[in-house]
């Protein structure tokens, strides 16, 4: 996603795709076929917005700085 890779992932991975990615309905090859051919439908613009989106997430929640943070503050609270 850092390099705006739009995500085909299922609701089991913990990443939020919010308007920028699909969840997969089924994970198994013909449910990842089904994504695939929906996926390749979007048009360019789309595609681009997207893209633009997921990267804008990749930075701003999937960093590792932001890990960092979020893990010292999950300790820091455990401590407390």
């Amino acid at each position: 996603m850092n390099q705006g890779l739009i995500p085909l992932v299922t609701i089991q991975s913990g990443v939020e795709i919010d308007a920028f990615g699909f969840y997969l309905s089924e994970p198994s090859p013909g449910g990842i076929r089904e994504m695939v051919l929906r996926a390749s439908q979007l048009s360019p613009q789309e595609c681009q917005r997207r893209s633009q989106l997921a990267r804008q997430a990749a930075i701003t929640q999937y960093s590792q700085a932001r890990f960092s943070a979020d893990f010292r503050a999950a300790l820091e609270a455990l401590l407390a």
